[in-house]
């Protein structure tokens, strides 16, 4: 399953700042799938047990740059998540010509705007951007949360670094994770970094595909009404 973005660049052919938004939202994207990759290629040198426990432990000069590799890796995984949010908001926002102040554009603002105009024609899309945002406390509400929480509290406060650990009878049994936190007075547990990261993308990519085609459909319809 993927998005028209041929169609959906046609339809906005007219505004090029649309089309810069569009190139940078799947731009985002992958870097997303670059730095996992970059994180997998450097994870699956560690094959022996000397090898992982010198990396967990950093005892030499090259093991230390693998592990600030590996951790700018799996930030900017989370970064670059996160980033999607506030492009994808744009692009809406500027695609529909929301009346929107500017200066407060952002995904959850052109939600709630859309919410509350209660307009069959953005029926569909406003159901799509609900799931993204993690409207109803589910699993999905809390991942996202998390996501935004995570980011914020690293840019705002201090990071929260991803930490590694090894079996170290069986190297190959290696995991990236994050330390327990506090953000807003939300508690979050312990979190497998690999897994968070692979459950949350997966998730928004979909919803994001769906979403740019729902918005084609919507600009299409449009376009006929002229």
């Amino acid at each position: 399953m993927e998005s028209d973005l041929k169609k959906l660049r046609e339809l906005c052919a007219n505004n090029k700042e649309i089309s810069q938004i569009i190139e940078s939202l799947h731009d985002k994207q992958e870097y997303c799938i670059y730095h996992y990759l970059e994180y997998k290629k450097i994870t699956e040198s560690f094959d022996t047990q000397l090898k992982a426990i010198k990396f967990v432990f950093g005892l030499d000069e090259d093991t230390y740059a693998k592990q600030i590799a590996l951790k700018a890796s799996i930030m900017a995984c989370l970064h670059n998540m996160h980033i999607t949010h506030d492009l994808l908001g744009q692009l809406i926002y500027r695609a529909l010509n929301l009346p929107i102040s500017e200066d407060k554009v952002y995904l959850r603002s052109v939600i709630r705007y859309l919410n509350e105009q209660n307009d069959d024609r953005y029926s569909s899309l406003v159901n799509l951007l609900n799931q993204l945002a993690g409207k109803t406390k589910n699993e999905a509400h809390q991942y996202l949360q998390y996501l935004e929480d995570i980011v914020n509290h690293s840019k705002h406060r201090y990071t929260i670094e991803p930490k590694f650990k090894t079996n170290l009878k069986r190297p190959q049994e290696r995991s990236c994770y994050f330390e327990a936190f506090t953000k807003d007075g939300r508690s979050h547990k312990e979190m497998d970094a690999i897994f968070f990261i692979n459950t949350e993308y997966n998730r928004e990519a979909k919803l994001i595909i769906l979403i740019e085609n729902e918005l084609i459909s919507i600009l299409e319809n449009k376009a006929e009404l002229k």
